[in-house]
Parts: C-alpha cells; sequence; structure tokens
C-alpha cells in the first residue's frame, strides 16, 4: 500500500512541479475580464401596506495586459469600465496596477489572488466624480486549457473606493461571496 501511495504523490508532484513552471519569468499576455449581473431588491413596510423595488442590471468589462516578472508572480495593468443602469445610469472607470500570483493547484489549474489598485472616476446623472480605489481578489482561478490560452474567473473580492470633489467624500466597501462573477481570456506570448 505503501509504494501505490508514493507512486501517487510522484505523479501528482510531476505535475504540479511541470506546471508550475507555464507561468515563467518573461511570460507576457493581453486579455479581459467580463462581467455582468442584475440585481433586484425589493422592500413592504408592515404597518403602512407600502410596497417598492428597484432592479439594477450592471456590465463591466476590463482590457488587461501582464507580464511575469518572476516565475508565477505577474505585474500588469487594468483599464475598466462599468455601468448600472436602475432608473438612471452610473458610469465608472478604473485605471491602474494589478499583481496577481499563480499557485498551481493541479495539471492546468491556478489560484490566482489579486490585488488591483488605481484611478477611478465615477458619473452618473452628468456629474462626475474622481477617486482612488483598490480590489483583493481572494478566490481567482485560471484554467489553461491550451498553451497559449487561459480563462479565468472570480468570485470573492474585497473592493474599497474613496470618490471625492468639492468637500463631499464617498467611501464604499463591497466584500461578497458575488452573484456577479468576472469570466475573463487570456492569450500568452
Amino acid at each position: 500500500m505503501s509504494k501505490k501511495i508514493i507512486a501517487i504523490l510522484v505523479v501528482v508532484l510531476s505535475l504540479v512541479s511541470n506546471d508550475a513552471m507555464a507561468q515563467k519569468k518573461g511570460d507576457f499576455y493581453v486579455g479581459g475580464d467580463f462581467g455582468i449581473g442584475v440585481n433586484h431588491a425589493s422592500m413592504t413596510i408592515k404597518d403602512y401596506g407600502n410596497t417598492g423595488s428597484a432592479t439594477a442590471v450592471e456590465f463591466s468589462i476590463m482590457p488587461k495586459v501582464g507580464f511575469f516578472v518572476i516565475d508565477n508572480l505577474l505585474l500588469g495593468f487594468n483599464l475598466g469600465y462599468g455601468v448600472e443602469s436602475n432608473d438612471v445610469a452610473s458610469h465608472t472607470l478604473f485605471l491602474g496596477p494589478t499583481v496577481s500570483y499563480y499557485l498551481p493547484l493541479c495539471k492546468n489549474l491556478y489560484y490566482t489572488p489579486a490585488l488591483d489598485l488605481g484611478f477611478c472616476y465615477a458619473a452618473s446623472d452628468g456629474e462626475g466624480v474622481p477617486g482612488f480605489g483598490f480590489g483583493l481578489t481572494l478566490f481567482g482561478l485560471e484554467y489553461r486549457p491550451a498553451q497559449k490560452w487561459g480563462i479565468s474567473g472570480s468570485l470573492i473580492s474585497l473592493d474599497y473606493t474613496l470618490l471625492s470633489k468639492d468637500g463631499v467624500t464617498l467611501h464604499n466597501v463591497d466584500f461578497g461571496l458575488t452573484i456577479n462573477p468576472t469570466i475573463g481570456v487570456k492569450y500568452y506570448f
């Protein structure tokens, strides 16, 4: 029995060690993420019998480029745009650097936590507000179905945005097991 366990461990370790070299220093990629979601909220005031609801549709796209500075450590740049529409459309723009680490889980599958920093700009109803934001992707995965292609996704993130203009400051903290997952495609050179 111990020979079977040792053989299985050798096979698994060889797959992981071969796969760990897939993101080598000097590898470069271009790609992007895409997200879409619908949020619906309703409210009833018990004593008055009043009801209300709101539905918002969200769409986001984020082109990305990146470079592996050492094996499995990616530095990149993101340019993101998002729009949310309920009664009034709200637009957001995000641009800035990102850092991600690729931890091989098994052949062609990586755990990819990431940190994004950058400049934000939000506009709604003719008013725009600049600011700063950061995001921490706690649960991100990338699957490499072919040598030069990757499919990525994320589900759990922590995001913070600080927008400020003319003495008005808006802090937004968002943590979620999101129902608005992102899906991305990457091409490696």
